[in-house]
């Protein structure tokens, strides 16, 4: 039944608890035992699992898993519910709420994704397939989706397996549940102190609705300019959802020197 977002997110920890230790067991004896600089990188769904990661090893004080720098890839939350600086709309070029027409792609591509894991979950596969194909079909139909050409290359090269393609649809599923339930998101947020964590969010503009939030994306603007911390925000022109592949080169010079930046 694919995994929540929680499952996840103690997955990371997991990971990170292996390395670390595969780290310090490399080290030879003697060696003076540095803690190595922790950067952590998130696309997508993986935002939001990361986000409740992150949140969790600072706010429970789990000193070994506090990033150091977080890179968040064409998907950005919402600030921590106790940060209390937002920009104004006044600040800022644009608005900062998300408009009607972008507000129904989400919905639209994002449930019909979520019946499709359902069916597959409570009924069956082949049920799963046929759901899928229906509703992406009436939402490309009314021109809802959210990609555009430049990604929708790549999904085709790619000749993912249908059945495959329902069953990786289980994120979606997970969100209107966390949604009905009211629950699952709270850690899924900015870090409240990005002096101490600072982002680097990097996103393609070749897309039809973006993926983050805007109060967000005004705050780590602001940060950048006013040199509050070391956060920076880089629009990758001509990618879109996979910047990370069609601008394999520029996004990675924008992570190393992200990385080798010290944090205010």
């Amino acid at each position: 039944r694919g995994y929540s977002f929680d499952d996840v997110a103690i997955c990371i920890r997991e990971a990170a608890t292996q390395i670390f230790k595969e780290y310090y067991h490399g080290r030879q004896n003697g060696d003076k035992q540095e803690t190595p600089q922790f950067t952590c990188i998130f696309h997508d769904w993986g935002v939001v699992a990361g986000s409740i990661f992150t949140n969790r090893a600072l706010e429970e004080n789990f000193a070994q898993y506090i990033p150091d720098k977080v890179v968040l890839l064409d998907v950005l939350m919402g600030p921590h519910p106790k940060y209390n600086d937002i920009p104004s709309q006044d600040e800022v070029p644009y608005s900062l709420s998300p408009s009607i027409y972008s507000a129904l792609i989400i919905v639209s591509y994002q449930s019909a994704l979520a019946s499709a894991f359902f069916m597959l979950t409570y009924f069956s596969e082949l049920l799963g397939v046929i759901t899928l194909s229906v509703l992406i079909g009436v939402v490309i139909a009314l021109r809802l989706n959210p990609t555009k050409v430049i990604d929708n290359k790549l999904v085709e090269a790619r000749n993912i397996n249908p059945f495959h393609l329902v069953y990786m649809a289980y994120p979606y599923f997970y969100t209107f549940r966390n949604i009905f339930l009211r629950s699952g998101f709270e850690q899924s947020t900015m870090p409240l102190d990005l002096k101490k964590t600072p982002i680097l969010y990097i996103f393609g503009s070749e897309k039809n609705v973006m993926f983050h939030d805007l109060k967000s994306l005004a705050t780590l603007e602001r940060e950048e300019k006013e040199g509050r911390s070391a956060c920076r925000v880089v629009k990758m022109e001509k990618s879109g959802h996979w910047m990370y592949v069609q601008k394999s080169e520029e996004c990675l010079k924008e992570i190393k020197a992200f990385m080798e930046q010290k944090n205010v």
